[in-house]
């Protein structure tokens, strides 16, 4: 979809759909009050996260380094890649 529509376009759409799932989440009333169906919410809302926030990597990285400076290029995308993020323990 990235490369038809455009990388801003499909990055907007993981965003929105991250939002969506922090919404699920959020918002979901509690077991006394729908049952079951209360954590069956919350973990659709969990994996609806995870899945926006692993298309979103590899889209942040390629969005970032085409429109960073031809110098910086190198170093924005690498900042970005999932093994090598300074938040990272794989890389410390």
């Amino acid at each position: 979809m990235r490369n038809h529509h455009g990388r801003r376009r499909g990055l907007i759409l993981t965003l929105t759909l991250m939002a969506i799932g922090t919404a699920c989440v959020a918002l979901v009333p509690g077991y006394a009050t729908i049952g079951a169906l209360a954590p069956v919410i919350v973990l659709g809302g969990r994996l609806l996260q995870g899945f926006s926030a692993g298309v979103e990597l590899g889209g942040v990285s390629v969005y970032l380094s085409e429109i960073a400076d031809f110098i910086a290029r190198g170093s924005q995308a690498a900042s970005r890649s999932p093994w090598c993020s300074r938040r990272s323990s794989a890389c410390s």
